[in-house]
């Protein structure tokens, strides 16, 4: 925002610029309606590889553009690796990245306590020493922007089966705690001058569902709440069906998605159900219907609407397009996010063709 002494008329009202409370309004209104401060920048995560960085942020899965503001880092399944924990202002969205890099990583956690000064002891310098190099780290209480990292510091050691640690209390003399194993997650107490063990409890942090669904693949549902040409709010059965059913979201925007409308011909014509269902907004419902009516193309075709079938998506994150396979019962077998001709079963639906 440019600073300005004129005066700005909006929906608001009649405000300064620099107002706080047109200040307040207008940023809940920019974030609220999706847009970012920051462009839609992505954001970025880099893996250390010996001397050099490596940008991992693609392949990663963790470059989002919904602007993210503060960063958790904890190892929130206890696997003895860190996860990143994302809070984005855009449309206040929470993000958060499991770390499965490399499981067959060893490494210790180590807790603080002090029995002088505040107890999570900030400050302190903990090194490990393993393999022949040391690694050091600092106990910091406030870590980031409106965030903080969990009480925990977390060593690898490579290939080492174990490692040996010394701390420096703030303010105070080095204390060495002798000998931790890899795996390990010690509490280490100012004065004891050896390591007790913590016990910990990893799980499986349950994997990601499908970008823009609110359902997950193996989720059953019995019909879906469709728009039709004319305007009828209408049902269509996804359970007890004769035979699977493709549901395939499109948009006019979209060109991938008009690209690929043969192939869907392609399949309803080789004995498949497929049900065309457009995300467009509800005045482009005639441009939809008119293009598909050029192009020659019968399907059967249906349009989403908030008071539908998107409270089960999330169209901010819904790549265009994507197919959906449901078994005769209702269960969500695939999602493909890409065009039909790269599905598995491509080749086998058409016959050859």
């Amino acid at each position: 925002m440019v600073a300005s002494t004129l005066d700005a008329r909006d929906e608001f009202g009649t405000q300064k610029v620099n107002d706080q409370n047109y200040t307040n309004k207008h940023m809940n209104q920019i974030f609220g309606d999706g847009f970012s401060f920051s462009g839609f920048e992505k954001d970025k995560i880099w893996l250390k590889l010996d001397d050099q960085y490596l940008d991992v942020s693609d392949i990663s899965g963790a470059d989002d553009d919904g602007d993210g503001r503060a960063l958790c880092v904890a190892d929130f399944d206890d696997d003895g690796d860190p996860e990143f924990f994302v809070h984005n202002i855009q449309r206040e969205r929470h993000m958060l990245y499991r770390n499965d890099i490399d499981r067959g990583a060893r490494g210790v956690k180590v807790q603080l306590k002090a029995t002088k000064g505040p107890w999570q002891a900030p400050g302190a310098i903990v090194r490990v020493s393993a393999g022949g190099r040391t690694t050091a780290q600092l106990m910091t209480i406030g870590t980031g922007f409106v965030s903080q990292n969990a009480a925990e510091l977390i060593f690898g050691l490579g290939d080492a089966a174990d490692g040996t640690v010394t701390v420096r209390w703030p303010g105070r003399a080095v204390e060495s705690f002798g000998t931790v194993k890899a795996g390990g997650k010690v509490l280490l107490v100012e004065g004891a001058g050896k390591p007790a063990a913590l016990p910990r409890k990893p799980y499986r942090l349950r994997d990601p569902g499908v970008p823009g669904l609110k359902f997950a693949e193996g989720a059953s549902l019995a019909n879906l709440e469709l728009v039709d040409a004319a305007g009828k709010t209408v049902q269509l059965a996804v359970a007890g069906r004769k035979k699977p059913l493709i549901v395939n979201l499109w948009a006019t925007y979209c060109a991938s998605c008009v690209g690929e409308m043969g192939d869907l011909a392609k399949l309803a014509a080789a004995g498949h159900d497929v049900v065309l269902v457009s995300l467009d907004a509800e005045e482009d419902f005639g441009r939809a219907q008119e293009l598909l009516k050029k192009m020659g193309i019968k399907l059967p075709n249906y349009f989403a609407t908030s008071k539908g079938f998107e409270k089960q998506l999330d169209p901010e994150r819904l790549p265009l397009p994507t197919t959906l396979f449901f078994a005769p019962d209702g269960t969500l077998t695939e999602a493909l996010q890409t065009t039909i001709d790269h599905w598995n079963g491509w080749s086998k639906a058409i016959g050859g063709q």
